[in-house]
């Protein structure tokens, strides 16, 4: 509900008139070039490699992404004709919520300093995701794309890059001034709300009406079908406790704020992004709820 209404402080603002598009278009550019991947460096920076760290966690991650973006390729181009839609759903449907929903929702289920798994987690994950993503919006991107421009795309998304530099960092141990470290950690603090609102500053729903079906079912994809595909494969390999939450988070959160930031820079439909964001992080309040009260009737967590 708190991101639900940061979209709506952003939407009001546009909606009378205290900033126009051309504003709207500068945040979110601003976001995507500059905030975000400041604030994905910082969640791999402060990463801890410790006792948290599993292989058979990430690997059944990883898998588990894979299998989510082949069904995913293969079953929306037989729904949407558009290609600049089927990337967006795609990538709605594997592409959670996990860096800006994870650590939140593993502490409020299993309390602070018990969100190892999840993070470790996230230096994992956010590169996949990053790099999916450019892949799969490039591979739409007008029926197809040279492997030179593909790769130089993938290469220079600042998105990659962040993760690319903070994994680096991580691995490597190198420490940033306080200083710095201090102007890092306030830029980071602003992106996720300045990315919400920058997005609720975008949205007009014009194409509401007609993006309806495909609002629908990225929805679906996104809130039900993976879920019901990850958990219970997740519980079938024998993960509980932390590691389980952390794939709850992998799986079940809505369609990352940086999806729609993506498919705009990527010439996506930014519109229907937009919306699939809106519509998943409105129907998480219920859908979330129902996985975690599930598992923890089932006494898994």
């Amino acid at each position: 509900m708190p991101l639900f209404l940061l979209m709506a402080v952003g939407f009001a603002v546009r909606f009378f008139g205290l900033i126009d598009k051309r504003a709207a278009d500068g945040i979110n550019d601003a976001v995507f070039r500059v905030f975000l991947p400041v604030m994905l460096f910082k969640n791999l920076y402060e990463t801890s490699i410790g006792d948290a760290f599993s292989w058979k966690l990430v690997v059944f991650a990883y898998v588990g992404v894979a299998v989510i973006v082949g069904l995913s390729m293969l079953i929306i181009p037989r729904l949407v004709s558009d290609d600049s839609q089927k990337g967006v759903l795609v990538q709605a449907i594997f592409r959670s919520n996990y860096v800006i929903f994870g650590l939140p929702l593993t502490e409020a289920i299993l309390g602070k300093g018990q969100a190892g798994s999840t993070a470790l987690l996230i230096a994992c994950i956010v590169p996949l995701f990053n790099t999916l993503s450019v892949c799969l919006l490039e591979y739409y991107r007008g029926g197809g794309v040279k492997f030179r421009v593909f790769v130089k795309n993938v290469l220079t998304n600042p998105l990659v890059i962040a993760s690319a530099v903070g994994i680096s960092f991580l691995l490597l141990g190198i420490k940033l001034p306080d200083m710095l470290m201090d102007t890092v950690s306030t830029v980071s603090s602003v992106s996720s709300p300045l990315a919400l609102i920058g997005l609720g500053a975008a949205i007009e729903f014009k194409k509401v009406p007609g993006n309806a079906r495909e609002i629908a079912i990225g929805t679906l994809g996104r809130l039900v079908a993976v879920p019901l595909l990850g958990l219970p494969a997740a519980v079938l390999c024998g993960f509980r406790g932390a590691p389980l939450v952390a794939l709850l988070a992998l799986f079940a959160t809505p369609t990352a704020v940086s999806t729609f930031t993506l498919a705009r820079g990527l010439d996506g439909d930014s519109e229907l992004a937009a919306e699939l964001v809106v519509s998943t992080c409105t129907f998480s309040v219920f859908s979330v709820f129902a996985a975690v009260y599930a598992l923890i009737c089932f006494g898994l967590v």
